[in-house]
């Protein structure tokens, strides 16, 4: 079992069981995992619908309405979820209502270990659209076989879109964020199309960097200077070491594209490492607009490679 499962499974006493007739203090949890979930108001509707049925209903009582905008993922990754599943240890909560298991988890095993927390708890766990209601004599074992297929379908979702994805780098069209720098182009009706053009205002930065760094400035003056240009302009960005030296690295910003750097090797928890050979890179030169000519990207990346910039160190630095 995942160790975030194990960490998050502490069990604590029960909950005095409702007795007959007793108010229950409800809860409902909902969540959006899509843009076009989100713009559909669909987060909107599952808590209106939930604090109506449970408000209408004289035997709840409405605790809270819990929600996240998040896609699938881990569970554990969920602040409201999160909050709602320490409210429960609390004390503060006998039931819960979700609408399916899809929207409470797409992890098996994370969703039973879940429930059988808030069994414990003394906590009843309702999901509605899937007619389950996990006090029930056969509650758990129809959640195993829902939660194995919610687990297979997203399963297959995944494979399907790396397929996409992967024709889309093949094609040379591919679907990649923008790095800093970027934007998406709109078309003429607004919508986002795959092509970049260049954001001025950030692309500045870029050009001051790439210029210190041709004069074999180090990474920590680099990073004074992007801070002071920063500060000047009163916009509360940081630069760190890490995000200033990360700049030298991206052939983005002479034109060209490097697909498929990192990998997801878990659809569950989106878990990314380096590619290391797992899946195919594809080297799309002039793919978008370049900051800096190809000429001066180079250069920089020979100084990078002879060590030179790194010599080149501010009084203190480490």
């Amino acid at each position: 079992m995942d160790k975030n499962i194990q960490t998050a499974m502490v069990m604590q006493k029960k909950n005095p069981q409702a007795a007959a007739g007793d108010i229950l203090r409800a809860a409902a949890y909902c969540r959006v995992s899509t843009l076009q979930e989100e713009q559909n108001g669909s987060f909107e509707i599952q808590e209106r619908y939930w604090k109506k049925k449970i408000e209408k209903d004289p035997k709840l009582e409405l605790v809270k309405i819990y929600g996240d905008r998040i896609s699938g993922g881990s569970m554990w990754k969920r602040v409201e979820f999160l909050q709602m599943l320490q409210d429960a240890r609390d004390g503060k909560i006998d039931i819960i209502y979700t609408k399916a298991i899809s929207r409470f988890a797409r992890n098996m095993a994370e969703c039973l270990a879940c429930v059988r927390e808030l069994q414990s708890l003394g906590v009843r766990v309702i999901f509605e659209n899937d007619g389950i209601d996990a006090d029930s004599q056969s509650g758990e074992m129809l959640l195993s076989v829902l939660s194995a297929i919610a687990q297979q379908e997203l399963n297959e979702k995944s494979q399907a879109i790396k397929w996409a994805f992967n024709k889309a780098n093949k094609s040379g069209k591919p679907c990649h964020n923008c790095p800093y720098g970027y934007r998406k182009v709109k078309d003429a009706e607004g919508k986002t199309t795959r092509d970049w053009e260049i954001n001025e205002d950030e692309a500045e930065r870029v050009r001051l960097a790439f210029d210190l760094a041709e004069q074999k400035k180090g990474i920590k003056e680099i990073q004074d200077a992007l801070n002071a240009y920063e500060e000047e302009r009163s916009t509360e960005f940081h630069w760190s070491a890490f995000r200033t030296r990360n700049l030298f690295t991206r052939e983005a910003y002479m034109g060209d594209l490097l697909t498929n750097k990192s990998v997801c090797i878990n659809y569950l928890t989106k878990e990314s490492v380096k590619n290391a050979g797992q899946f195919e890179r594809y080297y799309i030169t002039n793919h978008h607009p370049a900051i800096v000519s190809r000429e001066q990207f180079e250069r920089v990346r020979t100084l990078f490679k002879n060590g030179e910039m790194q010599e080149r160190k501010c009084r203190g630095e480490s």
